[in-house]
């Protein structure tokens, strides 16, 4: 129970929507523990294609800090060297070309020189499941990543492998990890990562919070869920075209949301420019979600108008109708 709204709003950040920091501090540990497992692999097996650990990145919320409970997923990228590979576009799909005589051509197309991405992911899947640690861990193929459901932890990891491209004539480098269909695509989680610290610095710090609150509010059954990063991009977006913020979450939230129900409806660009267009909600589900943001971002000035005249009572009831029953109550 909280006795005014300020303490309301920290006591659900602390205890309902910030991760827990003993699960982030377990986390961090238990993932240093299995990039030094999967560091061994080559010289476990002569058919695992040599490692390219100065590449390695912690990428996706958990890595950027904008990640809310409870933790069920830590992202990482895992390197792979090249070995004199090459890689061409073919419209949106990247295929890469090994030559003879390298580990990585036993992993290709059947008689073709493109490595083949779902042959990659299987040989990690393969020997993770030879770790004895993680003998009786459920490790599944998902898309672009060898999933490990860890039995003593209440997260996974994702683990992609991905190669890294020289520099460009423009340069640029990328990562290329595999697209889901047996070849690859660009990605960069650098530019992510730079992002958001610069405009965190920019703003004083006090992005994360409020952020987390709008990550919440996706979660609540009032509306079709948003992509996290899809959501992130929109509240970085509004971030940039801010001077200053506040320091208190409860505040900036009302106007992120109004932002988020003006620009949910329309395409939205990745900030990377390598994707395009990351929006990828129906247009019904557009509307649904523009139209619940717009009725939360008025409720949430009322609660703040009803903060600001001292009845916290109203106000932490308001929070309360868009936040859900685990909000603080009043007392």
């Amino acid at each position: 129970m909280a006795i005014n709204t300020n303490s309301a709003v920290i006591e659900f950040l602390t205890n309902s929507v910030n991760l827990d920091p003993g699960q982030v501090l377990g986390a961090r540990k238990s993932h240093k523990w299995l990039l030094e497992q999967i560091q061994y692999l080559p010289n476990r097996h002569n058919d695992f294609p040599p490692l390219y650990p100065e590449i390695d990145i912690h990428y996706g919320s958990f890595a950027r800090n904008t990640k809310i409970r409870e933790l069920d997923d830590v992202d990482l990228i895992v390197g792979i060297y090249g070995s004199g590979g090459t890689y061409e576009h073919y419209g949106d799909e990247v295929r890469i070309t090994v030559p003879d005589g390298t580990i990585l051509r036993n992993l290709c197309h059947d008689s073709s020189s493109f490595l083949n991405s779902k042959k990659v992911i299987n040989i990690f899947k393969k020997y993770l499941g030879e770790i004895p640690q993680y003998s009786n861990t459920d490790i599944t193929r998902n898309g672009p990543a060898v999933v490990l459901n860890l039995t003593s932890y209440t997260w996974s990891f994702d683990i992609v492998p991905s190669f890294f491209t020289n520099t460009n004539a423009e340069g640029k480098s990328y990562y290329l990890i595999p697209d889901g269909n047996g070849h690859w695509m660009k990605t960069d989680p650098r530019l992510d990562q730079e992002r958001i610290n610069r405009i965190n610095s920019t703003l004083g710090g006090y992005i994360r919070n409020p952020m987390r609150l709008i990550k919440y509010w996706n979660r609540r059954p009032t509306m079709p869920s948003s992509p996290s990063y899809l959501l992130e991009c929109i509240c970085l977006n509004y971030f940039e075209g801010q001077s200053s913020i506040s320091k208190y979450p409860d505040i900036e939230f009302p106007y992120i949301l109004s932002y988020v129900a003006q620009n949910i409806i329309y395409n939205t660009n990745d900030p990377k420019n390598i994707e395009g267009n990351i929006n990828r909600l129906s247009p019904e589900e557009r509307k649904k979600v523009s139209s619940r943001a717009s009725v939360d971002s008025s409720k949430a000035l009322a609660a703040l108008a009803a903060e600001k005249l001292g009845n916290h009572k109203e106000a932490i009831r308001i929070w309360t109708e868009i936040f859900g029953s685990a909000f603080p109550s009043f007392g």
